[in-house]
C-alpha cells in the first residue's frame, strides 16, 4: 500500500444505484430475519437512493466493482457476522 492511500476513505460500490430500502430487504432475507420497518417522514437530507461514487477509489486503488449488488450485500453481512467480536 503506497503512502497516497493510507488512512484514506473510499467509497466502495456497485455500478448501479440502490434503493435503501432494498439493501435492507436484502439483509433481512441473508440473517433470514424479517424486522419491523419504520418509514419515517422524509426530510431534506434523507436518502432513498444511493449510488457510491467510485472516481478516487478508481483512481488511486484501480478498483472496479466485478461483484454483483446482491452477493457483495451477502459477503459484508458474513463477515460482519463473523467478526462482530472484533468490532
Amino acid at each position: 500500500m503506497t503512502s497516497r492511500v493510507f488512512l484514506q476513505a473510499f467509497n466502495i460500490g456497485s455500478h448501479s444505484e440502490i434503493r435503501v430500502l432494498d439493501c435492507l430487504v436484502g439483509i433481512q432475507k441473508i440473517l433470514a430475519e424479517k424486522g419491523e420497518v419504520v418509514s419515517l417522514t422524509p426530510n431534506a437530507g434523507g436518502l432513498r437512493r444511493t449510488l457510491a461514487d467510485l472516481t478516487k477509489a478508481r483512481h488511486l486503488l484501480g478498483y472496479r466493482p466485478n461483484v454483483p449488488f446482491k452477493e457483495g450485500l451477502r459477503r459484508t453481512v458474513n463477515w460482519f457476522l463473523k467478526n462482530a467480536h472484533c468490532l
